[in-house]
């Protein structure tokens, strides 16, 4: 069993050392007592480069008050992430959840002037002919492809908003869907311009797989054409 005194410093350079210690740890508690009681916290990598704060913002509200809020940082000092309000920008004090490139451009965030939706990134919108003639037509009594495209999975469904119709009378036809070769929904067409949505319906696969999406027809009886076309889609969340 070892000696009380095997216990103790060596001499007078550790009895140093082991003072610097405790006022080190001293010093760390007060820190964090006092982040406790402010809400603030400061994180540093070990090379000294601020990575998370939280607690004041550089923006104030437009009152003149402080602002509290998180940001965080990537390691080489760059930020890529906050919760803050810039009214100096929006003229609002509503804070957005934003992130940021490695050139401090934002990329991602939602809406603080309205509160609703998303800043960023801006959601194309797609317009398709008013025309039926002007639509893709066939006259097979085969299953074909009107219109067809692959995509990157990013999100577990989707929808595709379709129009068709016959351009003549008395004519016949179906059109569907199909994901990757299989069918989602199939329509009874006839001379009479109609709009369907189809889905939401599960995208196959893994992330960023690939999935192929056709707008598929057959004609199945009387004379002219069955024309569709692709009014609208979009992946969306389950």
């Amino acid at each position: 069993m070892p000696m009380p005194s095997a216990q103790l410093p060596s001499g007078p350079a550790a009895i140093w050392q082991a003072i610097q210690e405790i006022r080190r740890d001293l010093r760390e508690l007060r820190a964090s007592r006092r982040a406790e009681r402010t809400g603030a916290l400061r994180v540093y990598t070990s090379a000294g480069v601020l990575i998370l704060e939280t607690g004041s913002m550089p923006y104030a509200h437009t009152t003149g008050t402080d602002q509290q809020g998180i940001r965080v940082y990537r390691e080489d000092g760059s930020l890529v992430a906050s919760v803050q309000a810039q009214p100096t920008v929006t003229g609002v004090d509503r804070q957005s959840l934003t992130l940021y490139d490695w050139g401090s451009n934002a990329i991602v965030g939602d809406d603080p002037i309205s509160g609703v939706g998303l800043a960023r990134p801006y959601i194309p919108i797609s317009f398709a002919d008013s025309n039926y003639l002007e639509w893709p037509a066939t006259f097979s009594v085969p299953w074909v492809d009107l219109k067809q495209t692959t995509i990157k999975k990013q999100q577990a469904m989707a929808y595709v908003a379709i129009g068709y119709t016959m351009d003549t009378s008395g004519a016949t036809g179906e059109v569907r869907i199909s994901v990757n070769g299989s069918p989602v929904s199939t329509y009874s067409v006839t001379f009479f311009v109609t709009t369907a949505t189809v889905g939401p319906f599960p995208l196959p696969g893994d992330y960023l797989d690939d999935v192929d999406i056709r707008l598929q027809a057959r004609f199945t009886g009387g004379s002219g054409s069955l024309r569709g076309q692709v009014l609208a889609a979009s992946q969306i969340q389950s």
